[in-house]
């Protein structure tokens, strides 16, 4: 129907001359206890090329609010918080963070799945090698997908490795690496093989491809992180010859990447095994 709010049919469908609303801007009103905020709204027509990108950022919005919900009352105070996280298979995982939104929802991303899904027909996953760890999550979830895998969690932040050792510490299948990426990092971990890479490292992904290129051609699931309009050329220019950009979500400049090895792309059954696999997150 003309003028219904893309959000006031199926959850999450955007279609063309859907009009949505967005706040413009805010003025304020006298009250008993002070002043409060008044949002004003215009009403935007959704054009056409811009379909697909308008239906993703409604899902993102809705999944970070689904998220903040969760999250609201969990806050311990201090520089950390605790977070219980349903895992893939609804298993609770209590999990400590830093004490900030922007953290605990990507956390919850990591350690639940969706966001570093873990493929089962990918095999003989020896090595995960995740650079740019922060708190843990990502590698705790390779830990508890591939128990089998040497998971080796690489932070450049030094004062991260208490955290990083609270939260990895009964993992038997992690090591934990503080590293500065302007040192030979990589030889000086004793990293020969990583089968699964997921790079996160503040601007700095490309410095990072570069320095684990001998490793790339070994590399059967890459996970990347990083800032398109500066980097997507290079990342293309450093992954093209082995690998094949499967599935990307953009939102606010920031690219999440997701490649397979140019031999597990060319599966026939690929798609299927895809949807199967991301469809049920």
């Amino acid at each position: 129907m003309a003028g219904q709010p893309a959000w006031g049919r199926q959850r999450g469908e955007a279609r063309v001359g859907d009009v949505t609303t967005v706040p413009t801007d805010s003025d304020t009103i006298a009250t008993d206890s002070g002043t409060e905020p008044i949002n004003r709204f215009v009403m935007v027509p959704v054009p056409d090329g811009l379909v697909d990108d308008v239906t993703d950022l409604v899902r993102q919005c809705e999944q970070r609010a689904a998220t903040a919900e969760r999250l609201r009352d969990r806050v311990v105070g201090g520089d950390t918080a605790v977070i219980t996280v349903m895992d893939e298979h609804d298993e609770p995982i209590d999990f400590e963070c830093a004490n900030d939104f922007s953290e605990r929802w990507e956390s919850e991303e990591a350690l639940s799945g969706r966001a570093y899904p873990h493929f089962p027909f990918v095999e003989d996953v020896q090595v995960v090698l995740d650079v740019g760890a922060r708190s843990g999550a990502a590698s705790l979830h390779f830990a508890r997908s591939v128990p089998d895998a040497t998971v080796h969690a690489v932070e450049v932040d030094g004062g991260a490795r208490e955290l990083l050792e609270r939260n990895l510490g009964e993992c038997d299948n992690v090591e934990v690496h503080i590293v500065d990426l302007s040192s030979d990092w990589l030889a000086a971990s004793g990293i020969e093989r990583a089968d699964v890479l997921r790079v996160s490292i503040s601007s700095r992904e490309v410095e990072v491809l570069m320095t684990v290129a001998p490793l790339l051609a070994g590399v059967k699931v890459l996970y990347i992180e990083y800032e398109y309009r500066a980097s997507h050329r290079e990342v293309e220019q450093l992954l093209g010859a082995t690998h094949v950009l499967e599935t990307q979500h953009l939102a606010f400049g920031q690219a999440r990447a997701l490649y397979f090895r140019r031999d597990i792309s060319e599966r026939d059954d690929l798609p299927q095994l895809m949807l199967e696999r991301i469809g049920g997150l």
